[in-house]
């Protein structure tokens, strides 16, 4: 970053940060340590309180570091507030290089702790706990006070402690013990028959059920449109199914593959001759071809290796290439009939196919193991789709990026897996650089909303302190911190200082009004709130949602940032552009109207499976 030549002082910041790092690596490197198991310590405390003993530190990080929280309104500090901001901007850079797997994980920690849907802090290993722990170990370390902020800013996660192992072995450690993230999250009609809160357009079905995980809204759908299969497709989801259940998909200890020595899974190689043939097959692709899929078609029919099943080469082939090209067959269908990804790219996408079969077939813990490179990749392209718009032609970088990947694929994969992983790992680093650039187109849209609500908030806050008859200099005190503070959060300018009597003054108050309001609400939000006020209460920034505007116009939109107390919610296009803004109340509105619906963003190989399994089996009984 020096090398890069920033502003003169943030370059003095990060060299003085460097050599202390360098020179004076164990005392950080202790208090790093330290702070993070005391940052974790704390976090199992909120979510585990009947857990207590000499296992957990006394002294509590959190008030250590932002005595209320991130998200407290309480007249803190202006450093302290600050503070609060930087280590939520910081760790929402990591949360976007983490989000699929701190997703999963978060998920399956709700539905260990029994909750209906995750929340802020139900996940204690969730990206901000470790930043948070770095910011207080560099302080505490004393290194160097002035180049505190510009080092935390300088935190990328593709040069920090990597953090992905930790949540592939906790996913992992879960699975194994049998919690599964909650796959059912199905809206029930509102009364006037309009159209709740679905995971994508198209799905029709109520549900009373409305209560589970935003990531998981109506993973059904796709399940209601393979029942429109033709009795041959049926067929073949029967045998998908056999095939999965006969790998141990889904079912620990089940597998009927032969077990070597080490208790590991193994299963024979793939016939040389299948290969052979589906070499030619890739050989064969025109890797140049343009997305044709006219609208009105279904993208089922371009659904290769369904079409392969009726050829000699498949009919010769053992039981268990079968069994993968069945089971392959119906995962692309998946692919081709999920109404979140465009049309065109849905085609690019679908040149897979036969490569993604080799690898498949090449190591058969594609069905069984989400850490499998082409299965990652799929999920990969797939997730990134659903922010393409046709609108923004095959020009588009993002569609150019996702169709030249396909197509190094298909010219340069023969037998090596590690090319998925490249691929995906070029894929990834595209993909974090957009969000960097988007970030900063967010950021002045930010700031803008939270001066406009400013003066709005001055008014409402003054009638209800003459509602309770409180005048005087403690009143102005009051006001002009809470106005000081509201600027530093914009940093617009620097507040001016205050003395250390009004500090405790209005520390004192706005601690007592917290408490006051949060009794209040505590009476009236369970009489007030319904299904999709709790739904909306689990809403994190990043999530995508397609937005009808008219029966005509509907607009994919993210959520984009939401404010501290959850009374601002901002939502923009991919590029963070096009911003507008909503309540968290007014938002609940939108799911309870139809207008507003989750677009589900788990892994969609995973969300594949889990349909083939759950299908009934067409076939009478015996």
């Amino acid at each position: 970053m020096i090398d890069a030549r920033p502003p003169q002082a943030q370059a003095k910041n990060l060299r003085s940060a460097w050599s202390a790092l360098d020179k004076q690596a164990p005392v950080f490197n202790g208090a790093f340590e330290a702070a993070l198991a005391q940052s974790i310590d704390e976090e199992l405390r909120l979510v585990l309180p009947e857990v207590t003993g000499s296992g957990f530190h006394e002294e509590s990080l959190r008030d250590a570091l932002d005595s209320e929280g991130p998200d407290s309104m309480t007249l803190i500090d202006v450093s302290e507030m600050e503070r609060m901001l930087l280590v939520d901007r910081v760790g929402q850079r990591f949360m976007a290089h983490y989000g699929a797997s701190v997703n999963q994980l978060s998920l399956r920690l709700a539905a260990l702790l029994g909750l209906d849907a995750p929340t802020p802090t139900s996940n204690p290993f969730r990206p901000d706990v470790f930043v948070r722990a770095f910011l207080l170990a560099w302080e505490k370390s004393a290194l160097d006070d002035q180049a505190t902020e510009d080092l935390l800013r300088a935190l990328d996660p593709r040069h920090s402690l990597d953090l992905a192992p930790l949540y592939a072995d906790l996913n992992d450690a879960l699975v194994q013990a049998g919690i599964e993230a909650q796959s059912v999250h199905r809206i029930k009609k509102s009364e006037d028959g309009a159209a709740a809160s679905r995971s994508a357009p198209g799905a029709e079905e109520p549900s009373a059920n409305p209560k589970s995980n935003f990531g998981s809204l109506e993973p059904e759908r796709a399940n209601a449109e393979g029942r429109g299969l033709a009795p041959a497709g049926r067929r073949i989801a029967a045998h998908a199914r056999q095939f999965l259940n006969k790998l141990g998909w889904g079912s620990p200890g089940t597998q009927e593959a032969s077990v070597a020595g080490g208790g590991e899974a193994t299963y024979a190689t793939a016939d040389p001759e299948f290969m052979g043939y589906l070499g030619e097959m890739q050989a064969g692709a025109d890797v140049s071809a343009p997305a044709r899929i006219e609208e009105g078609e279904d993208p089922r029919s371009y659904n290769v290796l369904r079409q392969m099943l009726d050829r000699e080469e498949v009919h010769r082939a053992p039981d268990l290439d079968r069994g993968t090209v069945d089971a392959l067959a119906e995962v692309f269908d998946f692919v081709f009939s999920d109404p979140a990804i465009p049309l065109q790219l849905k085609y690019v996408i679908g040149r897979l196919q036969i490569p993604v079969l080799k690898a498949a077939l090449i190591d058969r813990e594609f069905f069984l193991s989400a850490d499998h490179p082409a299965r990652q990749l799929v999920d990969t392209l797939a997730m990134a789709s659903i922010a393409w718009s046709p609108e923004k032609g095959e020009g588009d970088p993002l569609y150019q990026r996702v169709d030249n990947t396909v197509q190094r694929v298909l010219t340069e994969f023969e037998d090596d897996l590690a090319l998925f992983s490249a691929l995906l790992l070029d894929f990834t680093k595209f993909l974090f650089a957009v969000e960097e650039q988007v970030q900063g187109n967010i950021e002045p849209a930010v700031d803008q909303e939270l001066v406009a609500v400013l003066p709005e908030l001055v008014r409402n806050l003054n009638a209800g302190l003459d509602a309770i008859g409180w005048a005087g200099e403690a009143r102005d005190i009051f006001t002009r911190r809470l106005i000081s503070t509201h600027m530093a959060a914009l940093r617009v300018k620097q507040p001016p200082p205050t003395d250390a009597a009004s500090t405790g003054l209005e520390a004192s108050a706005g601690k007592e009004a917290m408490k006051e309001l949060d009794q209040r609400l505590a009476t009236q939000l369970p009489s007030e709130g319904d299904d999709f006020d709790a739904i909306a209460q689990t809403f994190t920034r990043g999530l995508w949602f397609d937005f009808t505007v008219d029966k005509t116009t509907k607009h994919r939109c993210r959520l984009s940032w939401i404010s501290p107390r959850r009374t601002r919610f901002l939502f923009t296009n991919r590029d963070g552009f096009d911003a507008f803004v909503r309540s968290e109340r007014e938002v609940a509105k939108l799911l309870r109207r139809g207008k507003l619906s989750v677009i589900d963003q788990l892994p969609i190989v995973s969300r594949a499976l889990d349909r083939i399994m759950s299908e009934q089996d067409p076939r009478p009984k015996p």
